[in-house]
């Protein structure tokens, strides 16, 4: 399954003994609810597939606290109708690559299931968010979860005109920022 850095922050946000803080009062109408255990998510199945399409770039700016900030580009080499094939490269911000290339195939389900998260503890409301790559309306959501006593809270802006990772993410531990991921820009041919 496609790993890439963008998503893997998210993936192990949610996947690792969460204890949550107590949900929303209320859910968006738009979002799509997807079952009774998992917080609805912020694009439609088979989104992805129409969106992105082989040639479509995404590139993040990347800023883990301490390190110095990267630019990761993802690549969609190859689509099917079934998923698609990816190339992620890091640069640092003068354009130095860092780190090898990474070629991988996910199903498009795979890919979509990264934007799932459990309903209970899961917050979502509707913000504008503002990224190198432009303004986008977005759905917020907040995950937090408590872990040997340290607190971690990640913050998720999913584009609601852009299905597939959010245009921002900002994750810290008690209350200190760790990581900011923001879009950059997106090419989609």
């Amino acid at each position: 399954m496609h790993r890439a850095a963008w998503l893997s922050m998210v993936v192990v946000a949610v996947a690792c003994g969460v204890r949550t803080q107590a949900p929303s009062s209320g859910t968006p109408s738009e979002l799509v609810d997807i079952g009774p255990d998992l917080a609805p998510v912020p694009f439609a199945p088979g989104s992805l597939a129409r969106t992105f399409h082989a040639g479509a770039t995404l590139t993040y700016r990347i800023e883990p606290k301490g390190k110095p900030p990267v630019l990761q580009t993802t690549e969609f080499v190859a689509t099917t109708e079934t998923g698609a094939t990816m190339r992620d490269t890091t640069t640092d911000l003068d354009g130095t690559p860092q780190g090898e290339e990474k070629t991988a195939t996910s199903t498009w389900t795979e890919l979509e299931s990264h934007a799932h998260f459990p309903r209970e503890g899961t917050r979502i409301d509707a913000a504008t968010v503002v990224v190198p790559a432009g303004r986008f309306e977005a759905w917020r959501y907040v995950l937090s979860q408590t872990r040997d006593g340290r607190v971690t809270t990640t913050r998720m802006w999913f584009g609601k005109e852009l299905p597939g990772p959010p245009v921002k993410l900002v994750q810290g531990v008690d209350g200190e920022p760790v990581l900011t991921m923001s879009l950059v820009r997106t090419e989609r041919p």
